[in-house]
């Protein structure tokens, strides 16, 4: 029969035992999680790359808008007030992607209108009424995501201005 010394000693070492072993299955379980959160950084890393890779720049093709792109602008745009109050005129870029579906994606200003974000807000509004109405790029007879670059020009008519 054991002793009860004997048996608190045991004791004792299986539960050191049974703590190395815990914290074992511990560092075990955390090394996986910090190599399965390494390698989805790394593939969430690689497929951002990847998007921007394929967005081209220089194309054999430009997109195309399905109707006349101007005429749309044209009939379409809405001369701020405030910059028909302040006699601003100028010209907007707006920079925008064309995807392979001929939907548009990140419609931003490239270059604005000075001292009229109102004019900048109107040409975004605009641009982003075609969605789905553009056929894609083409690089080499094949279809390809591509940016695009529309100037929309604010000039107020001569009599505006006399009348003021």
């Amino acid at each position: 029969m054991e002793s009860p010394k004997q048996h608190f000693a045991s004791g004792i070492f299986f539960d050191l035992t049974h703590m190395k072993l815990n914290k074992f299955i511990l560092y075990i379980f955390l090394g996986f999680n910090l190599i399965l959160n390494a390698q989805e950084e790394q593939t969430i890393k690689s497929s951002t790359e990847v998007k921007k890779e394929d967005i081209h720049t220089f194309v054999d093709e430009e997109p195309k808008y399905d109707g006349d792109v101007r005429i749309f602008i044209a009939k379409n745009t809405v001369y701020p007030k405030n910059a028909i109050d302040n006699e601003i005129e100028g010209k907007c870029y707006i920079s925008f992607i064309v995807e392979l579906n001929g939907k548009i994606s990140d419609v931003k200003v490239a270059k604005g209108v000075p001292n009229c974000p109102e004019c900048d807000q109107e040409a975004i509004r605009v641009i982003k009424s075609t969605q789905g109405k553009w056929i894609a790029a083409k690089v080499d007879g094949k279809y390809v995501k591509s940016r695009y670059m529309i100037p929309i020009e604010y000039k107020l008519n001569s009599k505006r201005k006399k009348k003021k």
